[in-house]
């Protein structure tokens, strides 16, 4: 298994600068991941598709806790070159148990990088 591990931007608290770091693009088989580190974190996530001529698929598959429940994955569609933020609550996509326990996964085509900011 060759998934994508993608580094977040961590700021620690307001009103600070951070250094920048470079998109991650997802395995296209595998797709990605970040480590969630905190019980219930709040996090910034810009989606770029960097394929020029086609449109592009990108999933954030559901958590498993069972306080959540049943929940279905949050997918969208990127048109060519298109980027899009999301402000992701965290705990509703954290994986809780399983060979992921502790990450967010992330599903799509190689053409798809991610960047990933943990805000305080």
């Amino acid at each position: 298994m060759a998934i994508a591990k993608i580094t977040p931007i961590d700021i620690k608290q307001r009103n600070t600068f951070v250094d920048d770091v470079e998109a991650t693009a997802l395995h296209a088989t595998d797709g990605g991941y970040f480590e969630m580190i905190e019980k219930d974190g709040k996090y910034a996530i810009e989606i770029t598709n960097t394929d020029s001529s086609n449109a592009e698929e990108v999933t954030i598959v559901a958590g498993n806790d069972p306080v959540w429940g049943n929940l279905s994955d949050l997918t969208i569609e990127l048109e060519k070159s298109e980027v899009k933020w999301i402000c992701l609550d965290g705990a509703r996509f954290k994986q809780m148990t399983g060979a992921h326990k502790g990450r967010v996964l992330f599903e799509g085509s190689a053409d798809v990088k991610l960047r990933v900011i943990r805000l305080p």
